[in-house]
């Protein structure tokens, strides 16, 4: 009898748990782009892909060469000293071109997840601009950063140039001694008095340029004394003290060396170009702006100078992936079935970025670009079983980084 009771309660046991199962609510996980779905509900979380902007930084150089007020007499007083600027003379040089990225949202790409899993919105993390971080895990955006490659560039070198700026000589006048004659009548006679006149008049430019030239003739003679110990060896400077003496009588001769060779000045620009490159960008030259030595940078649309041009050269590492995605795409239309999509992300392509001028390469990077690579879905059932995964995405990029499971 009592073993009797027993089945029967084990009985009950089982159709009360059958029962219960047919009636507890089945878990989902679905998403869908935020164009198809109809109607939102509490627990759905949205967010978006990123898309790739390139920024192109450009360091434009000008060159200010300014002929020396002594120019003429350089090679008659101090002989032939190289490179002397023999007339005024501006010009305009690309001196550098660096890149870097960063995302935007793509607005074609916006993802609404639906799941009933009440604490999956607690292990989702998000950016600010709703670009996916992490799924169970604490990270933040720069930790998920993909760095860029080193770009390769075609520098021009730039030689430094002493300018004179004010540098002038002591004594630009000079006193003039003359002899004037003045008038005096006396009772039989006018006679004639000489006079002493005393002017200061200003230098001749010849004038100032020999004394110049002078003084640096006594400066390289004081530098040839410190050098082989001439003079009372006693009171002469040595160790640092000496090599700091030689040092400033070499700056200083190279100062007043600029007043025969001229001077050159070096002022920098920075310009930046943005564009957020697209699928048909791949089979055509943008052009960032117009450059002319004479003016420099110019308007893309100003007739003025030759085009810097942008080109864009995809390694095609995705096609493979991109083919395989389209079989299962296929495959799923043909057996008319909805399958639950888990969480879309970017599989970006690698991307050669050229800055051209003349089809003369003059900067060029390799830069993963998102919207040109191709969009997956991770399984749905990988959310559904007790959130078992923690999974890290490149904020910048909205591609995968890690997969663990916990």
């Amino acid at each position: 009898m009592r073993t009797k009771k027993i089945q029967i309660i084990v009985y009950l046991l089982i159709i009360g748990i059958f029962f219960s199962s047919c009636f507890s609510e089945k878990k989902y996980f679905n998403v869908k782009k935020i164009q198809k779905i109809e109607e939102f509900t509490e627990e759905a979380i949205i967010y978006s892909l990123p898309k790739t902007t390139i920024v192109v930084e450009v360091e434009i150089t000008k060159i200010i060469q300014t002929k020396g007020p002594f120019n003429e007499y350089t090679e008659q007083l101090l002989g032939n000293l190289g490179s002397t600027i023999n007339s005024n003379n501006t010009e305009w040089k690309i001196s550098d071109i660096d890149f870097y990225s960063y995302p935007e949202t793509d607005t074609s790409n916006i993802y609404v997840i639906n799941t009933n899993s009440n604490n999956f919105s607690n292990c989702v993390r998000l950016s600010e601009e709703g670009f996916l971080l992490s799924i169970n895990q604490e990270v933040d955006k720069e930790h998920n950063f993909y760095k860029a490659q080193e770009k390769d560039l075609y520098k021009i070198n730039q030689n430094e140039y002493l300018s004179y700026g004010k540098l002038s000589l002591d004594k630009n006048y000079k006193e003039v001694f003359d002899t004037i004659y003045q008038t005096k009548q006396t009772d039989t006679s006018i006679i004639r008095i000489p006079v002493i006149k005393k002017s200061i008049i200003k230098k001749s430019i010849k004038e100032q340029s020999e004394e110049l030239a002078e003084e640096i003739l006594i400066l390289r003679d004081d530098r040839k004394a410190l050098l082989v110990g001439e003079g009372d060896n006693e009171y002469l400077p040595d160790g640092d003290a000496l090599k700091l003496m030689i040092e400033k009588l070499e700056d200083l001769e190279q100062q007043y060396l600029t007043m025969f060779v001229g001077e050159t000045n070096i002022e920098t620009y920075h310009y930046k170009f943005e564009i957020t490159p697209t699928i048909e960008n791949l089979n055509s030259q943008i052009i960032l702006f117009r450059f002319t030595p004479v003016l420099g940078i110019q308007s893309w649309s100003n007739s003025l100078g030759e085009p810097i041009v942008l080109e864009l050269q995809v390694k095609n590492d995705t096609k493979p992936i991109n083919n395989y995605i389209k079989l299962k795409e296929n495959s799923i239309k043909e057996s008319k079935k909805e399958i639950p999509q888990g969480l879309f992300y970017r599989i970006p392509e690698k991307t050669t970025v050229v800055v051209k001028k003349n089809n003369k390469t003059l900067s060029k990077s390799n830069i993963y670009i998102a919207q040109f690579g191709t969009v997956n879905s991770l399984p749905a059932k990988l959310f559904l079983d007790n959130n078992n995964y923690s999974i890290d995405f490149y904020y910048d990029l909205g591609s995968i980084k890690k997969i663990e499971k916990k």
